[in-house]
């Protein structure tokens, strides 16, 4: 994250963020990757707990730029777990300093007088740098002069904020807008067509919003003389005698001759005023042409980058239940085993003193000797050996 349009940008690096008992984290302590680290998980599990720590860390406030909002973590029932310290700390990389941020939001216990029964007071939160205790305000000039202003910081660090009206109203949007694109007065102070117009603002010290409000000033001033020139004419026809000499003809004649170059004049001149508004009105369309094909281009590229981590996320899901699918399946195939273990143990159990006999049987057959009787040895039918 750089900080800064100039050459004396800043490198902004997150090292490590640590949360305990901040909203439905317990405990959690990221290190953060020179590369980027992914935080992924399902719905509910804390993925947005995470920035939102960040900017409480810095600013104290939620994504939402809301100040007001539960941090505490909520039991069973939906309600605040107490007598617990909700903590955020931070490590950041600055250049070649490293330093630590930490805010910590805790409950004021005390009790009634001649009772001992204790009631929640309010709430309290203390700032450290470096682990050094610090006052709200001291904490916010530091994070002001390492970070930056709050709103840079988050155009830079949340895409929620940019297009959100009631974060960055618009005017400020197509300011910063314009502020981007490579436009220098100079070139068109070249162009024969705004040669003069840029003479006058020059000569004047002026910039060109100045000179479209005094022209604005000079066409409402322009038109409201036309307004009071009948009244003029009006005036002097009642103010002529009811006989004409030559002289005094001629002098009113000069006079409305007068009157109509000045007319003329002022015609002109609201022509002329006229022809620049529109050169002024031609190249504020460009602008703000140039600023909705940025506009598309940023929110094209925000709805990649999602789509992008939607991705990646289905297919990490997916091998994740695989792989959990063959555990299971070992797991159910060990426990089978185990059970056909321990049965033909006990079947063992049950033979085993059925063995000893058969072997004593054994041993004693074996240890017979053979005796052949010669008189078995005659067929009883033929009664031959």
């Amino acid at each position: 994250m750089y900080l800064q349009k100039n050459e004396n940008m800043k490198k902004v690096i997150l090292k490590k963020l640590t949360l305990t008992n901040f909203k439905g984290i317990k405990n959690v302590e990221i290190e953060f990757g020179p590369q980027g680290t992914s935080i992924l998980g399902t719905h509910k599990t804390g993925k947005t707990t995470i920035p939102t720590a960040f900017t409480w860390l810095l600013w104290g406030k939620d994504l939402l730029d809301r100040k007001d909002y539960q941090i505490k973590k909520l039991d069973e029932n939906n309600n605040p777990k107490h007598h617990l310290e909700h903590t955020v700390e931070g490590t950041f990389e600055i250049g070649v300093e490293e330093f630590t941020l930490k805010r910590v939001y805790k409950e004021i216990w005390s009790t009634t007088r001649g009772s001992d029964q204790k009631y929640l007071k309010g709430h309290t939160t203390d700032f450290f740098w470096n682990e050094v205790p610090m006052k709200l305000s001291e904490y916010n000039q530091k994070v002001k002069g390492y970070f930056s202003d709050e709103s840079t910081f988050k155009i830079l660090t949340n895409p929620l904020f940019f297009n959100n009206d009631k974060f960055f109203p618009w005017e400020n949007r197509k300011e910063l807008l314009i502020s981007m694109i490579d436009f220098d007065e100079k070139d068109l102070a070249q162009s024969k067509k705004f040669a003069e117009l840029f003479k006058t603002i020059s000569s004047k010290n002026i910039s060109l919003e100045e000179h479209e409000r005094t022209i604005k000033s000079g066409i409402k001033l322009t038109k409201q003389e036309m307004d009071k020139i009948p009244i003029r004419i009006d005036e002097v026809e009642k103010s002529k005698p009811e006989t004409l000499t030559e002289e005094k003809y001629e002098e009113l004649e000069g006079l409305k001759k007068s009157i109509k170059d000045e007319i003329i004049l002022i015609d002109k001149k609201i022509s002329d005023q006229s022809l620049a508004q529109k050169e002024i009105n031609e190249k504020k369309l460009k602008k703000e042409k140039r600023i909705g094909e940025i506009k598309i281009k940023l929110q094209n590229l925000v709805s990649e980058e999602r789509e992008k981590h939607i991705r990646v996320y289905s297919e990490r899901d997916l091998h994740n239940k695989n792989i959990e699918r063959i555990i299971s399946q070992k797991e159910e195939a060990a426990k089978n085993n185990l059970v056909s273990i321990k049965n033909y143990q006990e079947e063992l159990k049950e033979i085993e003193p059925q063995l000893q006999p058969l072997r004593d049987k054994i041993k004693e057959i074996k240890s017979r000797k053979f005796i052949f009787d010669e008189s078995e040895g005659i067929c009883p039918t033929c009664k031959q050996n």
